[in-house]
């Protein structure tokens, strides 16, 4: 039981949370890169124009969906 845990819990922690997406929004979005901090994510979005390109920053949850709220 306590191994089931353990590797759910390293599941859960060691894919990407943080996703810089391209034309967020809309149909056309598309994940542009994968990042495991925040920092890097915010670096990544910088240096592909930000916000006014159309880039975000979005985080994903444990199941999988991106979300702006974090």
């Amino acid at each position: 039981m306590q191994t089931a845990l353990a590797n759910t819990t390293a599941q859960a922690t060691d894919y990407p949370q943080w996703v810089i997406v391209e034309n967020a929004g809309t149909d056309a979005e598309d994940v542009w890169s994968d990042h495991h901090t925040f920092k890097a994510a915010l670096k990544e979005l910088e240096s592909c124009g930000g916000t006014d390109n159309g880039f975000d920053l979005m985080k994903r949850l444990p199941d999988g969906t991106l979300t702006t709220e974090f």
